[in-house]
């Protein structure tokens, strides 16, 4: 089967969740002549050339916002598998077109409206896709923003949420990407279902790099500081939920606070009782990443159903299908982080004796 990069899930996640209009505004961007009508024309160019999409498109990409070199990343790593973030999503979004492809299913199916295993699986794989790229995504807007400001005090906001997030999407997209291929492969019924996908390369990427970071460097150091201004972030978004007072918004802001709410007890215990390396183990420090990266990209999840109730009726089908998508995460991927919270709160317990 040839995969089809999902070019109308990354355009609404840059435009809706990482505001790319506002990015290509900067000065530093404008004069490139890019606008919001010519990035669509050069994913989808991007997405018809198999072989090195950024080089037809782009003259010279380190000129660009990163939000869009992103985006054409993963189209690229789509076809090559590469070991990053972006190719960790583009990854998890292979196996869940093969895995459509297998079952004999259209890609714009709702396989939730169905009951049954497979349909519970093929879900899954699509949500964990979904809620990476919006995180992934986030994260480079970030990073356009803080490369592209002279005020320093919005440059060490966005540097520093920047950082935060960067072993998160790293280590945590690694994670997601062993359990859509398991999942895939349950589909299947056959381990060596995907031989081109490289999933070795996946099992021998370190995320032990990536939770160190997290925990020592990024919450730790800092007293978890950076951690509290997410949560803050997350806040908002749970008031934006409840003004709209929709039962898809209110459904996603009941999940959003609980797992608001883990995250910030999480971060807590590891402020209160780790002082160093010793006081924290790979259990508990891989349980912060997951509990880290579960939460922020349900709340991508969450800000993507305000967007696509907004902008229902443009598209009844596409949003339709984003909102049923992110109701799933929220009520079946979200709740994993209490359980989580358990492992690393008795975890640093255990290894602190």
């Amino acid at each position: 089967m040839t995969y089809i990069a999902p070019v109308k899930d990354m355009l609404f996640v840059m435009n809706e969740l990482a505001g790319l209009s506002d990015i290509i505004a900067y000065p530093r961007f404008s004069a490139l002549g890019i606008n919001a009508e010519l990035i669509p024309q050069l994913l989808e160019k991007a997405a018809k050339n198999k072989k090195h999409p950024k080089a037809l498109v782009f003259k010279d990409s380190q000129d660009l916002p990163k939000l869009v070199t992103t985006a054409c990343n993963e189209i690229e790593n789509g076809n090559n598998s590469l070991i990053s973030s972006c190719g960790n999503i583009a990854l998890i979004d292979r196996i869940y077109q093969k895995c459509i492809h297998h079952t004999k299913r259209h890609l714009d199916d709702h396989p939730i409206k169905e009951f049954s295993d497979e349909a519970h699986k093929l879900i899954t794989i699509r949500s964990l896709c979904e809620s990476l790229r919006a995180l992934d995504y986030y994260s480079a807007s970030l990073h356009d923003a803080m490369t592209s400001t002279a005020n320093s005090h919005t440059v060490g906001v966005n540097r520093a949420i920047y950082e935060f997030i960067t072993p998160i999407n790293q280590g945590f997209s690694t994670e997601f990407a062993l359990e859509a291929a398991t999942v895939g492969a349950q589909i299947h019924k056959c381990w060596n279902f995907s031989p081109d996908m490289g999933l070795s390369k996946i099992s021998a990427n370190d995320v032990s790099i990536y939770i160190h970071d997290l925990v020592m460097n990024k919450t730790i150091q800092d007293g978890g500081v950076v951690g509290r201004v997410l949560i803050r972030k997350i806040e908002k978004t749970e008031a934006d939920l409840k003004d709209s007072g929709s039962l898809n918004a209110l459904a996603m802001l009941k999940h959003l606070s609980i797992g608001r709410q883990t995250l910030q007890l999480a971060i807590e215990c590891l402020v209160k009782n780790v002082k160093t390396e010793s006081d924290i183990g790979y259990g508990s420090g891989r349980a912060y990443l997951q509990i880290c990266g579960i939460v922020l990209s349900a709340w991508q999840m969450a800000r993507a159903v305000l967007a696509a109730e907004r902008l229902h009726d443009d598209d009844n089908y596409f949003y339709e299908t984003k909102i049923i998508t992110a109701r799933f995460f929220m009520a079946n991927v979200l709740p994993r982080v209490q359980a989580l919270l358990t492992s690393l709160t008795e975890g640093i317990s255990v290894e602190g004796v």
